[in-house]
């Protein structure tokens, strides 16, 4: 994942292009189109101050989804 954020374009095209879209839709259906934009503005950096959850524990919810 931080190889996805940090280096998206280095990343093999069909994994990078899979993962970004599994997160992305995660995100939006479970937090909302508001958030979401939130984010795209601010950039990663943002993400637990826009979400209130670590990026660490999102990833252990997607897991269990």
């Amino acid at each position: 994942i931080n190889s996805l954020a940090a280096h998206f374009y280095m990343e093999p095209e069909m994994i990078a292009y899979h993962q970004s879209a599994y997160i992305s839709q995660y995100l939006l259906e479970t937090y909302g189109v508001q958030k979401f934009s939130l984010l795209w503005q601010s950039g990663i950096d943002s993400f637990e101050k826009i979400y209130g959850i670590q990026f660490k524990q999102l990833l252990l919810d997607i897991k269990i989804n």
